[in-house]
Order: C-alpha cells, then structure tokens, then sequence
C-alpha cells in the first residue's frame, strides 16, 4: 500500500501544532470556590478574599478580570478587580472591598463573574456567589425605655397594673405584635 507523500508532512505538521500547543499552553482560570461568606463591618472597608485557580497549564503570564453582576454600587467600593498569574502559579487571590453602612438590611447576594481572561482561557466555574450576611440587626431590636422602675408593693390581695414603655430599634423587617 503506497501513501501519499505529503501524508507524513502533514501528520508531522499536526504533531508539531500540537507539541507547541501543549508547550505554550496558559492553562484555563475559574474561580475556586462556588460561594464566599463575607460579613460587612462596622465601619470603613471589609476586604474579601475571590480564591482563582488555574488548571491545564500554567505557562506564561495570564491576567484575568472580574466583576459583580448587577450592583447598585452602594456595598462596594469598586465593583470589579484583576488578578494576574505569573508563570507556573496556579492559584491567587483577587479582592473586592465592602463599604460598612447602618442601613438595617439582610443578607446580600452577588455573582462574581469572570469578565475577560489574556494568557489563558476562562474555565469552568466563571461565577462565584458573594454573600453578605447581615450585621446590623435588620429586625431591629426591643427594649425597655427605662434601665429600671422601682414600684412600692401593698400589701392587699388587690393587683395593680404598672406601664413600661418598650422601644423599638433601628430595624425594617417584621412587626411587633
């Protein structure tokens, strides 16, 4: 059986693609985790820590970015962020900051997505969930108006009733029956 001769240029030819492509290879970037728990603070700024890794290959130099999907811009200081991979690391951290507030609210929930990747491709997971959970009491509290109240006691079978005023705090969610 006689073969074409341009046959065996052509499988050498496919072997040296795929030889060079598997050399300069930058891998695939996804986020490491599904979902991140963050709590938001007092005050000032609480950085988060967004976990990526890179898987297939890590040659290179690769950059990838991210951001939140559909924020209102109020719980963070800048909704997106980057993070660069130098070569052979396969794994970094990003990070977002969220703003503190008083505002009585509950948990909040976002997706990270991944925006755009150069040195690699994106990977599978490209969205990551970002909770916050809330931590200014978004039921608000109660409590008495007065530290205490002192009331003399007869002594009679007889009962008396005695008013106590009661507050409630800074809080938006349920009612008080």
């Amino acid at each position: 059986m006689e073969t074409h001769p341009y046959f065996g240029l052509l499988v050498a030819v496919l072997g040296s693609l795929l030889q060079l492509t598997q050399a300069q290879t930058g891998g695939e970037i996804s986020f490491a985790l599904s979902r991140i728990v963050a709590t938001e603070g007092e005050i000032g700024m609480v950085p988060v820590a967004i976990p990526l890794q890179r898987t297939g290959g890590s040659q290179g130099t690769a950059t990838v970015f991210f951001t939140i999907a559909d924020t209102d811009g109020d719980d963070f200081l800048d909704a997106s962020g980057s993070v660069v991979f130098n070569d052979g690391v396969t794994s970094a951290r990003g990070t977002l900051f969220i703003l503190s507030d008083n505002i009585p609210e509950g948990n909040e929930t976002y997706i990270v997505k991944i925006l755009n990747v150069f040195g690699a491709t994106a990977g599978f997971p490209n969205t990551t969930e970002l909770v916050i959970l809330a931590n200014d009491e978004p039921y608000g509290f109660v409590q008495f108006s007065q530290a205490s109240l002192s009331v003399v006691a007869r002594e009679s079978n007889t009962s008396r009733d005695i008013g106590l005023q009661v507050q409630r705090g800074p809080g938006i969610f349920g009612t008080i029956g």
